[in-house]
């Protein structure tokens, strides 16, 4: 599945130690300016909301 990913997304192509400082310096601080936005005026500008799948049965993320 990551090789398909890495078809359109090549830069993504990282080590996991680069994607969890992404996502902690990045990705879930935007995600709550997204939601403060949405909740106080609606206006998010330029924000974006990202999110995950995850198996019900295992909890694994898978996209």
């Amino acid at each position: 599945m990551i090789i398909e990913v890495l078809k359109y997304l090549p830069d993504w192509n990282v080590p996991r130690e680069q994607r969890l400082d992404w996502l902690l310096k990045y990705e879930i601080p935007e995600n709550k300016q997204f939601f403060k936005a949405v909740t106080e005026n609606g206006d998010i500008k330029e924000l974006r909301l990202r999110l995950g799948i995850l198996l019900k049965e295992s909890g694994e993320f898978i996209g």
